[in-house]
């Protein structure tokens, strides 16, 4: 990954973001909390650094990938804006801890 790409992923911290190949086509990068990686994010390679799975030729060289993506603002939402969030709190409506006095949320 480039380096913009992993300050992106690594947000607020320290350490170098984890990562690995699923499959021939698939890099999986672990996000923790602190990452700043988000739908409308750019995620780009780092140039000429990775070759197709059975080349012999060394990176850099004619066939070593370059590029980038950007994640669907929409994504996982299949093209469509997500439902935002909504925090719901529950519980009694009114408190107390001293006799004779309540606070009414």
């Amino acid at each position: 990954l480039a380096a913009a790409t992993v300050t992106t992923i690594r947000g607020g911290g320290t350490d170098e973001p984890l990562c690995y190949w699923q499959d021939d086509s698939t890099l999986v990068v672990n996000l923790d909390y602190q990452t700043l990686l988000a739908p409308g994010s750019t995620v780009s390679l780092l140039d000429r650094a990775i070759r197709p799975a059975l080349s012999t030729s060394p990176c850099p060289g004619p066939f070593c990938a370059a590029g980038s993506a950007t994640i669907d603002i929409n994504f996982p939402c299949g093209g469509v804006a997500c439902e935002q969030p909504v925090a719901v709190v529950s519980g009694s409506a009114q408190i107390s801890a001293c006799p004779n006095e309540v606070l009414a949320l």
